[in-house]
């Protein structure tokens, strides 16, 4: 693997952590760049960097699932999924994503459930909105077997 498809993998997971957290994903695609801030007098360092973002944003667009671990005083492993919903209930979702991978995440109090509407930004809601065959895109953190979903955006 090249160093230019290493940082662009890199800013790929540290984007999408970001995302996880309601964090802009431009901050993380600039952290994950080791090059200095570009200054006001370079401006060829400035046209490089929306290639970078652009090229993470395709990587994301294509990921249907995915593991990586956040950095901390405690690391966690986190998931992300997209798919279909297979089943949902007040305290479990099952997503089953275009490859065939399935996976079931605990739905609890803490989980976030936003509803995409075309052209409008989503909407909070609750779990009890999603039906089966939803599309949802879904973090969850991981705690020994048992995977909670932090966040989950549908469009119904």
């Amino acid at each position: 693997m090249t160093r230019t498809s290493t940082r662009i993998l890199a800013g790929a997971g540290l984007t999408t952590a970001v995302l996880a957290i309601g964090t802009a994903a431009g901050v993380g695609i600039a952290s994950a760049d080791p090059s200095p801030s570009p200054t006001p007098t370079s401006p060829s360092s400035t046209a490089a960097h929306p290639q970078k973002q652009h090229k993470a944003r395709t990587l994301l667009q294509r990921t249907e699932h995915g593991q990586f671990t956040l950095a901390g005083k405690k690391h966690r492993v986190a998931d992300l999924q997209r798919g279909s919903v297979s089943s949902v209930s007040s305290t479990s979702i099952k997503i089953a994503s275009k490859d065939g991978y399935s996976a079931s995440y605990v739905i609890n109090s803490k989980t976030v459930v936003r509803e995409r509407a075309k052209g409008k930004k989503p909407a909070k809601t609750s779990a009890s909105a999603i039906k089966k065959g939803d599309r949802v895109n879904l973090v969850a953190t991981q705690s020994g077997k048992t995977a909670t979903a932090n966040k989950i955006t549908f469009k119904g």
